[in-house]
């Protein structure tokens, strides 16, 4: 009877871990398209630094690096919000 009572609690948990991994997909899914309705197609290296929440330089030296591909208009380095998104799915997995 005991092991029976242990085979029981070992599904409970199974199935407890099994809602607690569907919870933080949805809620990873969530996130995903929150951040992707916030930002334009092209964020420059201020408003990247701003979503990432880190300094410019940080946004630069990451650039120097070649981590987010970036295109020059003129001046101007544009970051695509595609390549910030892989970065950041890079940095979380």
């Amino acid at each position: 009877m005991k092991n029976l009572k242990n085979c029981d609690d070992y599904t409970l948990l199974v199935e407890e871990i099994k809602n607690l991994k569907n919870i933080v997909t949805d809620l990873k899914k969530e996130v995903e398209n929150r951040s992707l309705a916030r930002v334009s197609e092209y964020l420059t290296i201020a408003q990247c630094a701003d979503f990432i929440q880190c300094s410019r330089s940080t946004i630069n030296r990451m650039l120097k690096n070649g981590d987010p591909k970036y295109q020059k208009a003129y001046r101007r380095v544009l970051i695509p919000r595609n390549s910030i998104d892989h970065l950041l799915i890079n940095i979380v997995n």
